[in-house]
């Protein structure tokens, strides 16, 4: 058996029984707070979404002076920078913030976290058939001008070799980064005839 499948299949379980634990631990949890009220987030504080992949919400905990467990009430609102979103879109590289507000008799609870969708994906690019071009257009022709890309945050630079003046088979060698520097690499071939 594959041992990336194995793997997966352990890390799966692993997570599965925690967040089984998690639920059944909740009652525990809210005695053991004590004196403690508040919002209390499942989770890190920072939490990091690769671009792409999608986010699921850990939530939080509330409770009151009293002990009770004002959870089912907790309001979460999400925000790309000032703005409220309906959910987070992870196909944007940017910064997000989750609000988590609830309602007790002595005021209002709150507690946040910090959705950070990165990109740690190199570009895709799209084959490039073979170039024809004459001889006497090689001095205008731009070698990234075929090039075909596309990056969640963006493409920043594609850089290509240049082709040469004279009338044979060209292997252009091509780099494309996004604006997180992650590359892509592709090679195509440029005829140059008469």
């Amino acid at each position: 058996m594959n041992k990336k499948y194995i793997i997966v299949v352990l890390i799966i379980l692993f997570f599965s029984i925690l967040l089984f634990i998690r639920k059944k631990d909740d009652s525990e949890f809210l005695g053991n707070l004590n004196s403690s009220k508040g919002i209390f987030i499942y989770g890190d504080y920072i939490t990091y979404l690769d671009a792409g992949d999608e986010y699921i919400e850990k939530g939080a905990i509330a409770v009151d002076e009293n002990g009770n467990n004002l959870s089912s009430k907790i309001i979460t609102t999400y925000y790309a920078g000032k703005r409220q979103v309906f959910k987070i879109d992870s196909s944007y590289v940017q910064n997000y913030t989750v609000k988590y507000q609830v309602l007790s008799e002595d005021g209002v609870y709150e507690a946040e976290r910090v959705v950070v969708v990165r990109d740690i994906v190199a570009p895709k690019i799209d084959e490039v058939d073979t170039v024809v071009i004459n001889i006497s257009d090689v001095y205008s022709f731009d070698s990234a001008s075929k090039i075909v890309a596309s990056d969640a945050s963006g493409i920043d630079k594609i850089l290509c070799d240049d082709v040469k003046n004279e009338i044979t088979e060209q292997v252009i060698n091509c780099d494309v980064l996004d604006r997180y520097s992650n590359k892509s690499s592709i090679k195509y071939l440029v005829k140059v005839i008469n």
